[in-house]
């Protein structure tokens, strides 16, 4: 592909045009256009510049930036941060191209593209891929709340439909919290039993400390991030490594740098909701979450180990007092991310999937290599990831080592449905 900045000129009956930039530090001055876009379009965190940047210098090694600015007129009306990597799985290389920040980090996009404009923008990324050798564009994973996925797959079945095999698949499930006025509405929102589990186990807890012991939440801010956030990771690595698991920061590389740099940029934004749940003085866990548009991203979680505790369910005590929270900043969803989960349901989450498009040009040269390094990948994920990693190793008394890189790089390629 080429390098350095490249303004494309647009296609006769469109007005959009693309420039294509190939390092972070060439759109750092339109940071702040960047992010306000991010968010008009109703878009992800995922895709802000400081997000999209520190994923990069942690993992855009071996890999080629292409970041597309769309424009019509000088309006800004479309961004995508792609890459392209050369990936050997099997006896052939395969050429690749994602989304910035679709491994590593458990991502997932809602394309920062007017709803209007969504035809000629894939228009345009065609007219710039044309003039490339690649085997396989991966479009996702697209978050399962986006609005306007119908609209993306038509104009990418009429962009690339007839040179190239475009395959939908709804690989994982996502779960969202719809958010109501008040805790109270929430509340009613539920089934009474449930009601009544959600009372007991806060009767449970006040009975232990008292009833008068207030239950307080707080956030991190800059005087008190950087010890919230070594009490979270200590926490949350000692409730995973005590049941013989890594825990997400040593299962994936590098993953405490990452959220570390992260967490404290985007605190300055004023978006990092790092919570600290009290019951008097005494702790009892930490959320850790993003605050976007009207979204509240629910990352991950920690909770006390201490053994008095365990039967009061902390977990659906902290997840409350977040909710709280949330409701009180006028938060539309939390969007608590990958996976299907009974007790998620019982507290009022909605499932929704997941989709991913793949675009393979209609090459026998590329296609065979592709579908190969597609069973490679599913092969891969079956017995080191599913068999091995999830269940035998955890049956070993020794220290488990992170996921494999390879496996990470490749594992949405893995045919899984």
């Amino acid at each position: 592909m080429m390098s350095g900045t490249v303004v494309l000129d647009a296609r006769a009956g469109t007005k959009v045009r693309a420039a294509i930039y190939t390092s972070f530090g060439e759109l750092e001055a339109r940071q702040e256009e960047w992010d306000e876009f991010v968010e008009s379009t109703g878009s992800d965190i995922f895709l802000t510049f400081d997000w999209c940047r520190i994923w990069w210098k942690y993992y855009g090694r071996n890999r080629d930036l292409r970041v597309f600015v769309f424009r019509r007129g000088g309006e800004l009306v479309g961004l995508l941060p792609l890459f392209v990597e050369k990936i050997w799985l099997g006896p052939l290389p395969v050429k690749m191209i994602k989304f910035v920040g679709s491994d590593f980090t458990m991502s997932h996009f809602s394309p920062a593209i007017r709803s209007d404009s969504i035809p000629e923008v894939m228009r345009q990324l065609s007219t710039y891929l044309s003039n490339d050798r690649w085997s396989i564009m991966h479009v996702g994973p697209i978050a399962g709340l986006y609005a306007h996925a119908e609209t993306l797959k038509d104009a990418l079945r009429e962009t690339f439909g007839r040179r190239h095999h475009l395959i939908l698949e709804d690989r994982e499930d996502q779960t969202y919290f719809q958010l109501y006025d008040s805790w109270d509405e929430y509340l009613k929102s539920l089934s009474r039993r449930q009601r009544q589990h959600i009372k007991e186990k806060y009767r449970r807890l006040r009975k232990m400390f008292g009833n008068d012991t207030p239950i307080t939440s707080r956030f991190a801010e800059k005087d008190t991030f950087e010890p919230f956030f070594d009490a979270f990771v200590t926490a949350h690595q000692n409730r995973w490594e005590k049941g013989g698991r890594p825990g997400h920061f040593r299962d994936w590389p590098d993953a405490r740098e990452f959220h570390l740099e992260v967490a404290r940029e985007q605190l300055k934004h004023h978006r990092l909701r790092l919570l600290e749940v009290k019951a008097g003085q005494h702790l009892l866990g930490y959320k850790y979450a993003y605050k976007f548009a009207d979204k509240y991203l629910e990352f991950l979680d920690a909770r006390t180990e201490v053994e008095a505790l365990l039967s009061v369910s902390l977990g659906h005590i902290i997840f409350c007092e977040q909710l709280k929270d949330a409701t009180q900043e006028r938060v539309r969803y939390i969007d608590s991310m990958r996976g299907k989960y009974d007790h998620k349901m019982r507290m009022g989450g909605k499932v929704f999937s997941m989709r991913n498009f793949y675009i393979i040009p209609k090459k026998p040269r590329i296609l065979i290599p592709v579908m190969l390094f597609r069973c490679f990948a599913c092969f891969l994920n079956l017995f080191y990831y599913r068999l091995w990693y999830n269940r035998a190793a955890v049956k070993l008394p020794l220290r488990r080592k992170g996921l494999w890189e390879i496996w990470i790089r490749t594992c949405d390629f893995a045919w899984r449905r």
